[in-house]
């Protein structure tokens, strides 16, 4: 099947949600880790993963770090050359076009988000309580790699509740609707009120649509062409008419009274709720 405004509207507030975090909220910090083999091979390429997961690809981010090698027994060595593929920003991994020998010390700098972003694949019930989440490692505090899928907090699922068009003039052009929800897992009250904050200030303000050839990772989680940066791929969209509206926000807080609550939950993590509505004019039917 073919991209449709549906799958656009999420992987435009995804990379909008991830650059305003990162960058307006200052959401990352610059770390170091060394990378370790897993037993992952896929169509003849080997994975090495850190510590830590999702990395910064946006070279807009102030202050980001974004890695573009790694060294390999003290020897730095770029993307495409030496058997390195590609860097795998939102698993935070390295994929090699060969394996290593076992006695290789591989790592990198890099910088780490606050909050990973991910789209959502399931209920809030089934998030919150039947799919298992980790507290994100602090720094220095982890010395292997992470598990294939391994679901680590804080993060912020997004997912498309629902959506409609509304007639707004003859001829067949329409409001496209779309209530957009966020499910926030954070480790701290403060992180949580920061996130539900900067969302609730964005109201009535754009979004910019960055179109399927403008997506930035590929199939492996590296770039496409040669680096990513957000503001320059969205520069002007907005004055071009080239947007959703954010029309209204409410948000809400899950208050867990009794330890069984929970259920695989940590009872430390901090869980809130967002739903944005976001209007597209346009003609659906040409």
């Amino acid at each position: 099947m073919k991209q449709i405004i549906d799958h656009n509207v999420l992987t435009s507030t995804y990379l909008w949600v991830d650059h305003l975090f990162c960058n307006e909220g200052s959401g990352h910090i610059n770390t170091n880790a060394r990378f370790y083999k897993t037993n992952e091979i896929y169509n003849n390429y080997f994975y090495y993963t850190s510590p830590y997961n999702q990395f910064v690809a946006d070279s807009s981010v102030s202050g980001a770090t974004i890695i573009t090698g790694l060294y390999i027994n003290n020897v730095f060595v770029g993307t495409g050359t030496s058997g390195l593929y590609q860097i795998d920003y939102r698993r935070g991994a390295a994929v090699f076009s060969t394996g290593l020998p076992t006695t290789a010390t591989i790592s990198g700098i890099f910088a780490i988000k606050d909050f990973n972003i991910a789209i959502a694949d399931d209920t809030d019930e089934n998030l919150l309580f039947e799919r298992k989440h980790y507290l994100k490692p602090k720094i220095g505090q982890q010395t292997t790699g992470l598990y294939p899928n391994e679901n680590l907090y804080p993060i912020i699922y997004i997912r498309n509740e629902n959506s409609k068009n509304e007639p707004l003039a003859f001829g067949g052009l329409d409001n496209s609707n779309f209530n957009l929800r966020f499910t926030i897992l954070a480790d701290s009250q403060w992180n949580l009120d920061a996130v539900l904050g900067m969302l609730r200030d964005k109201t009535r303000t754009y979004i910019p649509i960055v179109s399927e050839n403008q997506m930035p990772l590929g199939v492996f989680g590296g770039f496409k062409s040669s680096n990513y940066n957000y503001t320059g791929i969205v520069h002007k969209k907005i004055v071009n008419g080239s947007g959703y509206f954010i029309e209204d926000y409410s948000s809400s807080k899950l208050f867990l009274r009794y330890k069984g609550d929970v259920g695989v939950l940590t009872e430390n993590v901090k869980v809130g709720f967002v739903s944005l509505n976001l209007i597209n004019t346009r003609y659906p039917r040409f």
